[in-house]
């Protein structure tokens, strides 16, 4: 406003609305956009070629993937509005960093929310454990100081003093500093990614899993135009679930995109089941809605049934000891509900079903019926044998 700008208010539940925003955008001739990433991205399948008259997109309010904008990131000489990814807090009042973003974010190697270096009047700090400053490279707890710190949450003191400490930077007297609990990682450059929050690591099968590193790896299938991820805990058991929106009329098989994230994440990162939404959902604030994602069918399948007794007799187990009605011969374990635990029990019962011992890897990297089912029938049959004549009409045979 100080620059003779004035500002557009939308009503409640339009940025939910592509095409209705994109006339507004175009009758108002607005210059500056607002959204969190997963509005925005909710809207470029509407979106004019060019942006209309659009100079900067600044995103905020949640982790941005750059991956998701590739066709919007501006390379050297290119036009078109730019992208600017701004990271803050309420209790900062509100924004602490910006980020322009260029095509050099799509890089493999580049991180999936890069909020970069404080704004004018604001500083950072990388604490790693006990509060001492991390490395380069190194992760820790974002704390926050400058101007924009609030001085505490109102009529509570004891959270306050919890989050709220004194500035040690050299601020004005009686200047707080912020512990944010979000977690990034300060490279040699000095920009700062942002990894998540502390609170928000999923802890799956003794594994810590970084929800953003998975989200990332999905939205680099061509196929797919969004995703998010939840734990989904039936009593003592957990599946790591992922949600995805197709980028096109027909989504990728939950078989596709296994083998598409094995080449890219650690197995115990590897969602164990997948579900197609149209779009995700979303708060009226624009971010992900995490409590309207829908649970996962029920376990069981409708492939193709056991077709040897041996499969036969796994499928039987695996019902039992995961109590799901049905398992098919490609079913993942892990994706029916299993757990490191379950998977000691199956090994321990296929000494006394099959009269054969496994070593427990053979199990882990057998996890689907079939699989399992060849490596026991292979041991049962005990090891093989080759006969060979000799020039001279001996025979001898070989293991």
């Amino acid at each position: 406003m100080l620059h003779g700008a004035r500002l557009v208010l939308l009503p409640p539940g339009a940025a939910l609305e592509p095409a209705a925003l994109w006339q507004t955008l175009a009758r108002e001739q607005v210059t500056t956009l607002s959204l969190t990433p997963t509005a925005f991205q909710s809207l470029l399948g509407a979106a004019p070629a060019a942006g209309g008259a659009l100079r900067t997109v600044v995103l905020g309010g949640e982790a941005c993937d750059p991956h998701r904008f590739s066709t919007w990131l501006r390379g050297p000489g290119e036009q078109g509005p730019h992208l600017v990814n701004m990271y803050g807090i309420t209790e900062t009042t509100v924004h602490v960093t910006h980020r322009l973003l260029t095509a050099a974010d799509l890089e493999p190697a580049a991180p999936a929310s890069p909020i970069g270096e404080p704004l004018d009047g604001m500083w950072a700090r990388v604490a790693g454990p006990g509060g001492v400053p991390a490395a380069p490279g190194g992760q820790g707890e974002l704390i926050v100081g400058g101007a924009g710190v609030a001085r505490g949450y109102l009529g509570q003191p004891g959270r306050t003093a919890e989050r709220f400490r004194p500035d040690d930077i050299g601020g004005p007297a009686g200047s707080r500093a912020y512990l944010s609990g979000d977690i990034v990682r300060r490279d040699s450059s000095g920009q700062l990614d942002y990894l998540g929050r502390a609170d928000e690591q999923m802890q799956l099968r003794g594994y810590r899993v970084e929800p953003g590193e998975i989200i990332a790896a999905l939205t680099a299938h061509p196929a797919v135009a969004a995703a998010a991820t939840a734990v989904r805990r039936d009593g003592n058991r957990a599946c790591l679930t992922a949600y995805v929106v197709p980028a096109a009329a027909v989504a990728p098989s939950a078989t596709e995109l296994r083998a598409f994230l094995a080449g890219r994440l650690p197995g115990f990162m590897i969602p164990g089941a997948f579900v197609v939404l149209d779009k995700l959902p979303l708060t009226r604030n624009g971010k992900l809605d995490h409590a309207a994602l829908p649970a996962p069918p029920p376990g069981g399948t409708a492939g193709p049934p056991p077709r040897t007794a041996t499969e036969a007799v796994l499928a039987e187990l695996w019902q039992e000891l995961l109590g799901v009605p049905s398992v098919g011969i490609h079913d993942d374990f892990f994706a029916l509900g299993g757990d490191s635990l379950l998977v000691a029990l199956l090994h321990a019962r296929l000494p006394d079903a099959f009269g054969v011992e496994l070593p427990m890897r053979k199990v882990y990297t057998s996890l689907d019926i079939a699989s399992l089912a060849g490596v026991i029938d292979d041991l049962a049959a005990g090891p093989a044998t080759v006969t060979v004549e000799d020039g001279a009409g001996k025979e001898e045979t070989f293991q």
